[in-house]
């Protein structure tokens, strides 16, 4: 039996446990998925608040011997990734990141944008990932703090949420943006309305599917 643990600020990364669960079957596998949804949103908390969080729930999911730990969580891999790598370091352990270097390569028009939490847009990660793959692009960020309250309150038809997707969406009506990275696991559930919102022009994409490839 495989055992494969999940941790996220709340109800997002169940996004990422679809995807899981649409793809062929693992072998014997068993998913222990954490919510931490006592403690969401992780964008808005400090960095050691964040990883304190990380270490403890770990650490849970280590007495109920998972074999790999999934952080579906971009705020959480971003702020605790390489410190629990470096504590567990025979513990396979994968973080969600923005696929900027997928929207780099997809772009025609050299601007794309990324959506996620205040934590996640100014983090040294999504940093690093601009000057590494999209140098040559204008990179667009678009707070989406609201978004994952949204998820959580399941506001997820556009009757629910139009006013606020309209609001932080702008730059996308403003700048010849063909690619927008969904950069929260919360953000996949908002999907049917970011379309109906959106030109049909603009890609979204949704990197859930990246993040079950590592695990086979």
């Amino acid at each position: 039996m495989i055992k494969i643990g999940l941790i996220d600020s709340g109800i997002g990364g169940f996004s990422i446990l679809n995807a899981f669960l649409a793809a062929p079957p693992l072998n014997r596998t068993q998913f222990i998925y954490i919510a931490d949804s006592g403690h969401l949103p992780y964008g808005v908390k400090s960095d050691a608040y964040i990883h304190e969080r990380m270490e403890r729930l770990t650490a849970e999911l280590l007495s109920r011997k998972i074999d790999a730990l999934v952080i579906a969580c971009n705020t959480a891999t971003a702020v605790s990734a390489e410190k629990l790598r470096e504590k567990y370091p025979d513990l396979i352990i994968i973080g969600i990141e923005p696929a900027i270097k997928l929207a780099a390569t997809a772009t025609k028009s050299g601007h794309i944008a990324v959506a996620a939490t205040l934590s996640t847009l100014h983090s040294e990660r999504l940093k690093s990932l601009k000057e590494r793959f999209a140098k040559a692009q204008t990179l667009h960020k678009i707070i989406g703090s609201e978004w994952v309250d949204l998820v959580e309150k399941q506001k997820l038809t556009l009757a629910d949420n139009q006013k606020i997707l309209e609001e932080t969406l702008k730059p996308l009506f403003q700048y010849p943006i063909d690619q927008l990275v969904l950069g929260c696991t919360h953000f996949p559930f908002l999907m049917p309305a970011l379309k109906a919102l959106l030109p049909k022009e603009i890609t979204i994409i949704d990197p859930a599917n990246a993040i079950v490839q590592e695990c086979y």
